[in-house]
């Protein structure tokens, strides 16, 4: 649901390209094709990863990925450039969606499967429709908010150590590690 309702950048792209940018339609729907491509390189790219490295890995590396590009492209002066760094963005962020789909796999007994994917379904949809709309509300106020509040978003999701020591993703306030999260990384 986060996910995909932080995912304001891809939903307003050619608004942002042609109002903020100024570029032509032409020019602006060259971009959104190339943003297209790249999320489904992304995607490709992030299937393997999944299976070579683990799929939290490349989960929240993703995330982080797309977290921190999304932040740091309002900074450029020249918005061709934040145009240029958001069609890299949707690239990374593609990778956590095979990520996603073999984490649910793996966790989910057989029988429940077809349920629990249709619950991911749905909340990508929710959060689809929420983030629309969230995002245009965003857009009216300026188009660099876009860019920030996906950008934190993605920076929802945070490591934690369990009791055994194994590395989780887990969502959380931005910024805010436990009292045993913060010293399990600095016993390391």
């Amino acid at each position: 649901l986060l996910m995909m309702g932080g995912n304001f950048v891809y939903q307003f792209f050619a608004i942002f390209l042609t109002k903020t940018v100024a570029l032509s339609e032409s020019t602006a729907g060259l971009y959104f094709a190339a943003a297209t491509v790249v999320g489904l390189g992304g995607s490709l790219v992030g299937g393997w990863c999944a299976d070579h490295f683990g799929r939290r890995r490349v989960f929240f590396t993703s995330l982080l990925g797309n977290g921190v590009l999304l932040l740091v492209a309002p900074l450029f002066s020249n918005p061709m450039a934040g145009g240029i760094i958001a069609v890299v963005a949707i690239g990374i962020v593609g990778g956590a969606e095979p990520a996603i789909n073999a984490l649910l796999s793996d966790c989910t007994p057989a029988a429940q499967r077809k349920a629990a994917f249709s619950m991911l379904y749905m909340g990508a949809n929710l959060g689809l429709a929420l983030g629309s709309i969230a995002g245009g509300l965003l857009f009216r106020a300026g188009a660099h908010y876009i860019f920030l509040v996906d950008g934190m978003v993605a920076g929802t999701w945070l490591p934690r150590r369990d009791a055994s020591g194994r590395v989780r993703l887990e969502l959380r306030p931005f910024g805010r590690l436990a009292s045993r999260d913060r010293d399990a990384l600095e016993s390391e």
